[in-house]
């Protein structure tokens, strides 16, 4: 039996309600309460620690009933911290309810504490439960289960379905975490369970197919296959626009756009992108909206159009700060930064820039501290400190090395190759220009490459 086979229809239902129910902790302001239907004690504890580890910045409890609870409100109010805000995993009801009992007091009890949860409480509460548990509450703590948010149905998973579960729970990888290798073992599996469904129309099919298609693409842009990447994201889009989740149209439309910025096509790039913002305006989403203001404002700073560029990421940060969405913020940081730079604002752009790389140090983000060096680099090249220059783009670059960002790579042999030829240094700037423009022309960022291709022929040929 193949991998495909045993993880089967079970492994996607269980990444959809997974990244249903991180959407819901993602966006909960206060009081939430979700229902998590798993008839496996070990599956719903392993489904907990995928989606803590996915959020990082959220401080996760969970919390064990037994069979002597009678007020399971004021057994989780005695094991949480109100130091935290974070969500609240409630588990082991199912205990104090045997299925064969005739009256549950507990069940009852839950009634009667209703109005004290929103008020006590004010987080995000999952309570996870076997399936009768579900139809209990349902007869005997009707009032209780109105406050349901939503209800997420979970099915036991074996252990070789958890690696597939999390990959898809974090989109596809492409924060980086997954190695070449693992990456494309990854697109094989995909691949297969795509042919398995193509031509079922069955809606919980379609909806697995354009979840696959999108991790898909993101999988092939990171390795560079910007072609495949476009493929899989346009067959998505068409599945996600028929389904009507106008959340996950958003999503590829940004996409799109990054695709189309790489390949120099900015027009079509800003109009894609303008799709997702309005799409996320519509819907609220002011944390979906933030990324997409700031892709928006990187496609206007590509453009030439700088105070548009410096407005579009000065918004995107506003809402991220307030949203405490320390990972976009910091990201926006480092693109306003090199807006400010190209306007001569030296100063703020290193302020910002120092904020972003002690940041991106504290998390870890190899790919964000390269790109935060390597702006530093064009700062101390501005101020003639080309020494301190290249510093920073060999710490830049040997930090792209060790992700494989092959974008990231390209752009800093590119600024070597320029920072070498200001030195008088014309051998090594042209072999660094050489290695930028193979790179670009392998990702099919055919804008860049032209403009490599362009300086190797004219200012470096000038020095032979």
């Amino acid at each position: 039996m193949s991998p495909n086979d045993t993880f089967g229809k079970a492994g996607g239902a269980a990444s959809e309600a997974l990244n249903a129910l991180r959407r819901w902790i993602e966006r909960a302001q206060g009081f939430a309460l979700l229902i998590a239907v798993c008839n496996s004690p070990r599956s719903s504890r392993d489904l907990i620690r995928l989606i803590a580890k996915r959020l990082p910045e959220r401080t996760f409890t969970s919390v064990e009933l037994d069979e002597d609870t009678t007020s399971p409100l004021d057994e989780i109010l005695r094991q949480v911290s109100s130091e935290t805000d974070g969500p609240v995993m409630v588990l082991g009801l199912e205990r104090s309810c045997p299925s064969d009992a005739p009256y549950h007091p507990v069940l009852e009890g839950l009634n009667l504490s209703r109005p004290r949860w929103p008020l006590e409480l004010p987080r995000p509460v999952v309570l996870w439960v076997p399936e009768y548990i579900l139809g209990l509450l349902g007869r005997e703590s009707p009032d209780f289960l109105d406050w349901r948010s939503d209800t997420l149905y979970f099915p036991d998973l074996p252990d070789a379905g958890l690696g597939s579960v999390d990959y898809e729970l974090w989109g596809g990888g492409v924060d980086g975490r997954l190695s070449e290798t693992q990456r494309t073992t990854r697109i094989s599996e995909l691949r297969s369970r795509l042919a398995d469904l193509e031509g079922v129309q069955d809606p919980f099919a379609v909806s697995l197919r354009a979840s696959w298609l999108a991790e898909l693409g993101n999988h092939l842009a990171f390795l560079g296959d910007m072609d495949g990447a476009s493929q899989a994201y346009e067959r998505a889009l068409k599945l996600e626009e028929d389904l009507g989740r106008a959340g996950n149209v958003a999503a590829l439309y940004a996409n799109l756009a990054m695709i189309s910025q790489v390949r120099g096509e900015l027009d079509a790039a800003e109009e894609r992108i303008r799709r997702a913002v309005s799409i996320e305006e519509n819907l609220g989403n002011r944390l979906g909206l933030a990324t997409d203001l700031g892709n928006l404002g990187l496609i206007q700073q590509q453009q030439g159009r700088l105070s548009e560029a410096e407005l579009s990421l000065r918004q995107a940060l506003s809402v991220q700060e307030a949203l405490k969405d320390q990972e976009g913020a910091v990201r926006t940081m480092g693109n306003l930064a090199a807006v400010l730079l190209e306007l001569g604002q030296w100063d703020e752009a290193e302020s910002f820039l120092r904020r972003a790389e002690e940041i991106y140090r504290r998390l870890g983000d190899v790919r964000g501290r390269a790109a935060v060096l390597a702006n530093r680099a064009l700062i101390s090249g501005e101020r003639g400190d080309l020494n301190r220059a290249e510093k920073y783009l060999q710490e830049a670059l040997a930090l792209n090395l060790r992700s494989g960002s092959k974008l990231g790579m390209a752009r800093n042999y590119s600024n070597l190759g320029l920072l070498a030829e200001q030195k008088g240094e014309f051998d090594r700037s042209r072999e660094a220009g050489k290695r930028a423009l193979s790179i670009f022309e392998e990702i099919g960022d055919t804008a860049s490459a032209a403009s490599v291709r362009v300086w190797l022929e004219t200012h470096l040929q000038k020095s032979t």
